[in-house]
C-alpha cells in the first residue's frame, strides 16, 4: 500500500478528517515555503481545530432551534419602527 493511502487511512481512524482533506495541499506548501515540519504540523493541527471548532458552532445553533435570520431581522425591524 502506498504511503498516500496509508496516510489517508491512518488520519480516517484517528478522525481528522479536514487534515485528511488537506494533509497533500499543505505539504506541498510547506515545501514550497521551506517550513519545517513543526510548522507543517502546528498549521495541519490549526486547521483541524477550526474546522472542528467551526462544526460545533454550527451544531449548536442548529440544536437551538433559532428562527431564521429573517424572521428575527423582521422582529428588530417591527421594534425599531415603532
Amino acid at each position: 500500500m502506498s504511503t498516500a493511502m496509508l496516510m489517508k487511512t491512518n488520519l480516517k481512524l484517528l478522525r481528522l478528517p479536514t487534515i485528511a482533506a488537506e494533509w497533500e495541499k499543505l505539504g506541498r506548501e510547506a515545501t514550497t515555503r521551506n517550513e519545517t515540519y513543526e510548522q507543517y504540523l502546528l498549521k495541519s493541527t490549526e486547521l483541524e481545530l477550526t474546522a472542528r471548532q467551526s462544526k460545533a458552532l454550527q451544531d449548536r445553533i442548529k440544536q437551538g432551534s433559532f428562527p431564521s435570520s429573517h424572521f428575527i431581522d423582521t422582529i428588530v425591524c417591527i421594534r425599531l419602527c415603532k
